[in-house]
């Protein structure tokens, strides 16, 4: 099942409660969302895992041109999703 963020997660993640900036952090780090008709912000944690796991594999592979993976200082991904 996938689980979608809470608000302090989501808040975390993007380091921000304000909508639009969590977008701008999502879309800048190439997240995947959904906006709800309130003008929230859903994310799943399938989509944060998926995107950073190709930025891995993009800089793994060579072909990410220098892109780095920006979470917010002290943000543990694996421990955040429960693993």
């Amino acid at each position: 099942m996938t689980h979608i963020l809470s608000d302090r997660e989501l808040q975390r993640l993007t380091g921000s409660s304000n909508p639009e900036i969590q977008r701008q952090v999502l879309t800048e780090n190439r997240i995947p969302y959904v906006t709800r008709r309130d003008r929230k912000v859903v994310v799943t944690w399938e989509m944060v895992n998926q995107a950073k796991l190709n930025q891995v594999q993009s800089v793994t592979l060579g072909t990410a041109g220098g892109a780095s993976i920006n979470l917010p200082e002290g943000f543990n991904l694996a421990a955040a999703a429960g693993r």
